[in-house]
């Protein structure tokens, strides 16, 4: 029969055809053999189940045969075929057979489209549950046969995988499995990953589980032959199989180990020896210290005594000018005989009052000028008391541990040798031996689930001998740069425990030093550069915040030094000129002086520019304390900032509020930390990045960039809190055309779109500018106080109005002079049209 028979006897969804039907008859007219093939077409055209099939019986049962060939075999297909409509995962209806081959045989046996072995074969790709296998499977008398081709194995957490080849990672392993009478051969051949270690690999696998070795350098370290095993019983999970690694360390390994462990035994008796003369060196430096910064205090107290007596003095040095002006220069002179010696005596009457006069104004000024500079003592000789009352309490805590600190020492150095029952006389005489290796690494092995390993923290077994004796330990250690020493600790650790709280009170004791020498560095010299700030943040130091600001105390003592020398050079300035000046003005009067006296008066009227230079006084000292005011205040302002606390107040507010957190180091990290996140911004523009306004900027509408609402909404995403209001006003800077004039400059695949924008109140103008990469909107810069985020309502503006371009075609500018006048009469036409 050819071609196929649809609906055969009105059965729907069914056709058949395409057969063959042959019988062999032996004389005398027995049936030797039957043979019969065809197809079979199951659902709709088009997505139709296709098997084609053959059979053959021989009378003898000798030569027995059957095959099928089937297209697909899956509920999908079968739901398709039949226009059943299942709600099912695609994951369910994909499952079954694609291309799906079967066949038996006695014999071997050569048909016309096809050859069979001898035996039972199936062959075909199964795909269950989205796992997907292309299978082969053998049948014959003494043996089965299955060779299976698999998608890559790897375990859920991803330990390792098992690939088909080193360059082939989209397919999985080969599974070959031989199964005769006496024996069963499993394997997997293909390609592992495992702890950073890539090789070809043949598994094998028995009753017991499977078992393979790989060789490489683990974790990119050191080389290793690796043993890998799983136990799994008879419900074998490959995924979840408990997987073993093990192996043991080369030579060199061990050789490094022993060399490092020994010579770190030698370093910790040297600290034992040297530790307790390191303690008293330092605490004499603190000391020295200390007292350095005391000394400069005193000094500067003693600036300040010296200046209240010499206030003292010359108030009582006013009084005494104020009674010689006030005195009579006719009752001094009466007693003068001749017209001469009246004249003489008067005139140096008038010149010894107008010099008392001139002294007067002199000694107020000076006595303005000494009174300001002892108030501003008072302001800032808080911080000094303060700063100097720490210092105390620092150097008094590093005195009650140096005093100990010896003792401490040789009791960890007692305890170090408790195991071996030695003391600390043995630890100094330790180092004799050492060229006979106290400790003696032979092997360094490991045997540890997979799970673990992959962690690259485990633990090892070493073998090692000890003063003669050989010991099996344990030991964890993490395998990653720097290993080898840590083993070696380690083991110093594991036989004298003491060595490691050796090194921890000796390290405490150099934290401790760097903490003083920082103290010290701050002392000792002037700092302006206030980045220091960060670093000790950074490092985590409970003590920053006094050193810093200690440092920072310095800094305004140094600047008050110089502006009571300032001041105090202008005193003795002023006093020179002042003496200079009379004693000239004496000379030339005693030269010229006649009859008439008549140069007197001369002199008195030069007397006023010695009055008018000693008024300069004050106002140099007021501007030299505005400076020193200012300097105060910015430095304060600056730690405020970075910690995101207030900044409004005077002065001395701004220091109390400083004081309030300084006793608190974690909470100021946390504020410090906390602002640094707070103010740093993705679409902020640096204004170093902005083109000079000197290069090519064009106005030109066609080289606008594009700007939808996706991109719009996706820009402001950047901004979490106040995004409404910004955009509000964005929108009020389009509509009521604050923005002047607009111009883009490319470079590349960046272009920038600079506005220049007017204020809602007044004639003032800023810009602001956008950069687009590869036309998206990322940074933006505007001189106004949110614009450094490059969020503010100016960069918005820009945004809405290149959208409105896009949408419209138009723009919407600040209208000229001209355009206000017809907007106004176009307004006043249609308003008289309405009322007429």
């Amino acid at each position: 029969m050819i071609g196929m028979w649809s609906e055969p006897f009105s059965t729907p969804y069914i056709a058949v055809g395409n057969a063959e039907v042959s019988i062999t008859i032996q004389l005398p007219f027995l049936i030797r053999s039957f043979e019969l093939s065809g197809e079979v077409h199951l659902g709709k055209s088009g997505k139709k189940i296709v098997a084609k099939a053959g059979v053959g019986i021989d009378m003898t049962g000798r030569d027995n045969y059957f095959y099928g060939d089937i297209n697909e075999l899956s509920l999908g297909a079968f739901c398709k075929a039949f226009d059943y409509n299942l709600n099912l995962p695609k994951v369910i209806l994909d499952s079954g057979f694609k291309e799906l081959s079967i066949g038996y045989s006695f014999l071997e046996k050569k048909l016309a489209n096809r050859f069979l072995k001898a035996g039972f074969h199936l062959e075909g790709t199964l795909n269950i549950l989205g796992l997907i296998a292309k299978t082969k499977v053998e049948v014959e008398t003494k043996k089965l046969l299955i060779d299976c081709e698999i998608l890559p194995i790897g375990t859920s957490s991803s330990y390792f995988e098992l690939t088909r080849s080193l360059t082939d990672n989209f397919n999985g392993p080969k599974i070959f499995i031989n199964i005769s009478p006496k024996s069963v051969k499993v394997f997997i051949k293909g390609a592992i990953r495992l702890l950073n270690i890539s090789s070809a690999v043949t598994i094998d696998i028995d009753n017991n589980g499977l078992k393979f070795y790989v060789e490489g350098n683990l974790f990119n370290l050191f080389y290793v032959n690796l043993k890998v095993e799983a136990s799994y019983g008879n419900k074998m999970n490959l995924d979840k199989a408990g997987f073993k690694v093990s192996a043991c360390l080369s030579t060199d390994i061990a050789n490094n180990a022993n060399k490092i462990t020994n010579n770190g035994l030698e370093d910790a008796v040297k600290k034992v020896n040297g530790v307790v003369s390191y303690a008293e060196k330092k605490l004499k430096k603190y000391s020295a210290q200390h007292n350095e910064f005391v000394s400069k205090k005193e000094s500067l107290s003693n600036i300040r005594n010296k200046l209240f007596d010499k206030m003292t003095v010359t108030f009582a040095k006013i009084e005494e000018y104020q009674s010689k002006v006030g005195s009579s220069c006719t009752d001094q002179c009466h007693r003068e005989t001749g017209y001469f010696a009246k004249n003489w005596c008067s005139a140096n009457c008038l010149l010894d009052k107008g010099e008392a006069s001139i002294r007067i104004e002199g000694k107020k000024n000076k006595q303005n000028v000494r009174s300001m500079v002892y108030e501003s003592f008072d302001e800032v000789f808080g911080f000094f008391d303060w700063i100097k009352e720490q210092g105390e309490k620092l150097l008094n805590t590093a005195k009650e541990g140096f005093i100990t600190v010896g003792n401490k020492i040789v009791d960890v150095a007692n305890d170090a040798y408790e195991g071996v029952k030695a003391g600390f006389e043995i630890v100094k005489d330790a180092a004799v031996s050492f060229s006979k290796k106290i400790i003696d690494i032979h092997l360094v092995c490991f045997n540890t689930s997979l799970e673990i390993a992959s962690k690259a923290c485990f633990g090892v077994k070493v073998n090692v001998t000890i003063v003669g004796s050989q010991k099996l330990i344990d030991i964890d250690i993490c395998f990653q740069t720097g290993f080898i020493s840590a083993i070696a600790k380690k083991i110093s650790d594991f036989f004298y425990p003491g060595i490691e709280k050796l090194e921890e009170q000796v390290n405490r004791d150099n934290v401790d030093s760097d903490e003083m020498d920082d103290i010290s560095d701050g002392i000792t010299r002037k700092i302006d550069d206030r980045g220091h700030y960060d670093d000790h943040h950074h490092d985590g130091d409970d003590h920053g915040d006094f050193v810093i600001f200690e440092k920072f105390s310095l800094s305004i003592m140094l600047k008050f030094q110089a502006h009571v020398t300032r001041a105090k050079k202008l005193d003795e300035d002023f006093e020179a000129i002042g003496k200079r000046f009379i004693e000239s003005e004496k000379e030339a009067m005693a030269r010229n002086i006649d009859s008439s006296g008549m140069t007197v008066e001369t002199f008195l009227s030069k007397l006023k520019y010695s009055t008018e230079t000693a008024s300069l006084i004050p106002s140099k000292t007021n501007e030299y304390r505005s400076r020193l005011n200012a300097s105060f205040t910015k430095i304060c302002v600056e730690w405020l900032v970075n910690h995101g606390l207030g900044v409004t107040g005077s002065v001395k507010e701004l220091q109390a509020r400083i004081l309030k957190f300084l006793p608190y180091p974690k909470l100021v990290e946390k504020l410090y930390r906390k602002a640094k996140k707070k103010f740093l911004f993705s679409t902020s523009l640096h204004e170093d990045e902005i083109p000079h306004l000197s290069q090519n900027w064009t106005d030109n509408e066609n080289l606008y960039p594009y700007v939808n609402s996706k991109l719009f909404k996706e820009y402001i995403l950047n901004k979490r809190e106040g995004t409404f209001g910004q955009q509000q006003k964005a929108y009020q800077m389009l509509t009521s055309r604050k923005i002047i004039s607009v111009k883009t400059h490319s470079d590349s695949n960046r272009v920038y779109v600079r506005a220049f924008i007017r204020k809602f109140y007044g004639y003032d103008v800023r810009p602001a500018i956008l950069l687009f990469v590869g036309g998206t909107p990322l940074k933006g810069y505007c001189e106004c106080p949110v614009g450094l985020s490059g969020l503010c309502c100016h960069v918005l503006a820009i945004l809405l109005y290149l959208k409105h371009y896009v949408d419209t075609k138009t723009t919407i500018l600040e209208l000229t002079c001209t355009q206000v006048i017809q907007k106004s009469y176009i307004k006043n036409l249609l308003k008289h049209q309405f009322l007429h």
